[in-house]
């Protein structure tokens, strides 16, 4: 009977430790970097040559290390989606490939983390093709 009891206080004594320990865990302040917001920067040749890769850079944006950025693209060969992860210096990069500046006219580009966006738009331009608008 006494190791009974003593197993049942036992079992209430770790209860009520690891009950108290979650109340600390969680009202501990938040160790999370803070939602994103506003304009983001981004840098992008207002003009490109049809069949020729884009680069495109985001950033610096404070407190984005490590977040997932996403990148539609709208061009005359349909919409393109993509993603990045924005690095150590807070940058994130993307690299439109040919097959989606394979024709002359505009390409839209819209960017979105969290609650943060941009937009921006490229004309693409060939010597030998009409520009499609």
């Amino acid at each position: 009977m006494a190791y009974a009891r003593i197993a049942v206080k036992g079992v209430l004594a770790c209860g009520l430790v690891g009950w108290l320990l979650l109340m600390v865990v969680s009202c501990a302040p938040s160790q999370q970097s803070p939602i994103l917001s506003g304009q983001l920067p981004v840098s992008a040749p207002p003009t490109a040559q049809v069949g020729h890769t884009i680069e495109v850079s985001v950033g610096p944006v404070p407190e984005s290390g490590g977040k997932s950025i996403g990148l539609v693209v709208i061009s005359a060969n349909g919409p393109f989606t993509y993603s990045a992860v924005f690095d150590e210096h807070n940058m994130a990069y993307f690299t439109i490939p040919t097959d989606v500046t394979g024709q002359s006219g505009y390409i839209a580009l819209i960017l979105a983390v969290e609650d943060a966006r941009a937009e921006a738009s490229i004309l693409l331009s060939s010597p030998h093709q009409p520009i499609t608008i």
